[in-house]
């Protein structure tokens, strides 16, 4: 079935295209809508929903797996975008937001001329190159392998003619507008904002990912069902970039609420690999998913709130796509470093008592676990609780980097405490 699984990668791209951009919009018309003291609340129904959209996915997933084909995993979008389209033709202002002038100030032809056609594909190419090499290397092709080499040196050529491309788009004169402004270099809070964006979308997708897989794999359940004994995870991430943004509007310095989510989420991390290793999974799992997920939604809702207060107004589009951009980049290269880890550990484990054959089907679906003797099934669990456990010393070694991070934000100015960014500014009285 070559043919099919190209038409079905070639979906998948146009997909993500159009998701993609419903995304960053999003963020960007929020900041738009409403004025400057209600962004927290904006920030807290946007976090709200993509964790919603997160809750639902697995569940969604795990049904469409068990019970349909995987033709409904494009086709379950088609009603929601339907819905979605006819919401925003009913709810948004004409022309928004330039609505209710007489004449808009970029026509579409002039903003399709405007784009950075140049830079997005630079991006893109170094992007995928550097993914697939993290994921395949040790699998299909060594890592010391021509492949391996090739594709990493030509990920790095296309990062560096990204970055030599921005700064040629950043330049006055250029009608084109850049996907990563030069600017944003010598904007040492954005930088850092952007920094924890990345750091935190590291451990995001590898839990998402892991905690499912593990509990198929050592507790033997179905995709869906373990797709709900994450609700815990994501609950609690919507719950806490609500309360985070509710804080925010008390005036406290942005820097000290992503600290204390960051070490939050690092606790969480910690706990999570202590799980053990003897193939049982025991109930506090549960909280080790409240505790991580309250961290993370925490730091989420901080980020979604930090670009109107850190960026110049020109460049307040713009930025809410590269705070997303940042933090999808950070799950794909976290979950391909944590998978690569996890498939090279069970190789040089699992060859040698399963044979490379089965092994194969064993990493392509878990279920295959059923079907190994009991001697073998116990080996190989015990084998996947440590795997997993390795991935999540993967997310401790990106948290502690997050913590650190945090210091970026920090103005110097002088001022102490009292002189750190603020996300909602001090209301003036009226005359």
């Amino acid at each position: 079935m070559p043919g099919l699984t190209k038409y079905r990668i070639v979906c998948r791209v146009f997909q993500g295209v159009g998701a993609a951009g419903t995304v960053s919009l999003a963020l960007v018309a929020a900041y738009e809508m409403v004025p400057k003291d209600k962004y927290p609340l904006q920030a807290a129904l946007i976090g709200s929903a993509i964790a919603l959209g997160s809750l639902v996915g697995p569940l969604i997933g795990g049904g469409v797996s068990e019970h349909s084909t995987w033709r409904w995993v494009f086709l379950i979008n088609v009603p929601v975008g339907v819905v979605s389209a006819a919401l925003l033709y009913i709810s948004v202002p004409s022309n928004f937001p330039y609505h209710g002038r007489p004449v808009l100030p970029h026509p579409i032809t002039n903003s399709l001329s405007r784009l950075d056609i140049s830079g997005a594909s630079l991006l893109l190419g170094a992007t995928v190159l550097l993914v697939t090499v993290l994921l395949e290397a040790g699998i299909e092709f060594a890592w010391k392998s021509g492949t391996a080499i090739a594709l990493i040196i030509l990920s790095g050529i296309l990062f560096v003619a990204f970055m030599l491309n921005e700064k040629v788009m950043s330049k006055e004169k250029r009608t084109q507008e850049p996907v990563f402004p030069f600017r944003f270099l010598s904007n040492r809070p954005w930088m850092g904002t952007l920094l924890m964006s990345f750091l935190s979308g590291v451990p995001y997708n590898i839990i998402v990912i892991d905690i499912p897989q593990r509990f198929q794999a050592i507790d033997s359940i179905s995709p869906f069902t373990s797709g709900l004994r994450l609700i815990p995870f994501n609950f609690s991430i919507s719950l806490s970039s609500i309360l985070v943004n509710i804080i925010a509007k008390r005036r406290i310095p942005p820097i000290i609420l992503l600290f204390i989510g960051s070490i939050i989420q690092l606790l969480g991390m910690s706990l999570f690999s202590t799980l053990p290793e003897n193939g049982t999974l025991p109930n506090t799992i549960y909280g080790w998913e409240v505790l991580t997920g309250f961290g993370m939604g925490w730091v989420m809702g901080i980020c979604l709130l930090l670009p109107p207060a850190v960026v110049e107004g020109r460049d307040l589009a713009i930025s809410g796509g590269s705070l997303l951009q940042f933090r999808v980049l950070g799950g794909a290269l976290g979950l391909a470093i944590s998978t690569t880890i996890m498939n090279n550990y069970l190789t040089s484990h699992l060859t040698p008592l399963l044979g490379a054959e089965q092994l194969s089907l064993l990493l392509q679906s878990t279920r295959e676990i059923e079907n190994l003797s009991e001697e073998l099934r116990i080996e190989t669990e015990k084998a996947f609780a440590h795997g997993y456990n390795m991935q999540m010393k993967v997310n401790i070694a990106f948290s502690v980097v997050q913590v650190l991070a945090v210091g970026v934000i920090w103005t110097r100015n002088g001022k102490g405490w009292r002189g750190q960014i603020e996300v909602v500014e001090k209301q003036t009285p009226r005359e």
